[in-house]
């Protein structure tokens, strides 16, 4: 829970992987050192993927709809019905 007190004047950046609770510190570092890794030479095949990430600007993401199929006048593609 934190950073002992007495070392936080030591501390020069402070790092947060989101805002939610996990049992230990393991997994947030293992996420961390993914990051850090993965820039590395050699570790990622192709370099230029690690200039445009897919979960940007919603590459990878598609136009979602749930129920009601027609929500104030705004309906669900036909193709999506049949």
């Amino acid at each position: 829970e934190g950073v002992d007190e007495r070392v936080l004047h030591l501390v020069t950046r402070e790092v947060s992987l989101g805002d939610f609770i996990l049992t230990g510190g393991e997994i947030p570092a293992m996420a961390l050192l993914n990051g850090v890794v993965r820039l590395l030479p050699g570790t990622v095949g192709k370099v230029e993927s690690l200039k445009s990430e897919s979960f940007e600007e919603g590459l990878l993401d598609y136009p979602q709809y749930t129920r009601p199929a027609n929500f104030r006048g705004l309906k669900v593609p036909d193709v999506l019905l049949s």
